[in-house]
């Protein structure tokens, strides 16, 4: 009878400032313990890490080796590192005997196997 009373007689304000720290406190007791109350408001994008199955996926998709074939096989002549602009990852590959830059600027229209700068002259940077 009191609050109802207490709700009547007092000002807008004062209602409207019970309500929202009552609010909060509820929000904050019902929630669970691992989330916060209000979450962020922007989504980070995802971005699927490379490694070198992925390389070696994408090279033989694109008709540059065959995993299958004694010799045809995609090699890396050493492990994936960031490069030196700190952008990306850097890796060297070994393409099977016959294969060359010529090959992979051919394959780029298909797949995007070589993601260097533009090939020039048949040859990538």
């Amino acid at each position: 009878m009191g609050g109802l009373l207490l709700c009547t007689l007092a000002p807008p304000r004062v209602n409207l400032s019970v309500a929202g720290i009552l609010l909060g406190a509820l929000a904050h007791l019902g929630r669970p313990a691992h989330k916060p109350i209000i979450s962020k408001a922007i989504i980070a994008p995802r971005f699927r890490k490379l490694n070198l199955d992925i390389v070696l996926r994408a090279y033989y998709a694109a008709g540059l080796g065959n995993a299958d074939k004694p010799g045809q096989q995609v090699q890396f002549g050493a492990q994936m590192t960031r490069d030196s602009r700190g952008t990306g990852s850097q890796v060297v590959v070994d393409l099977p005997y016959g294969r060359g830059g010529a090959d992979v600027c051919a394959a780029k229209g298909k797949d995007r196997v070589w993601a260097g700068r533009a090939c020039q002259s048949g040859v990538p940077d």
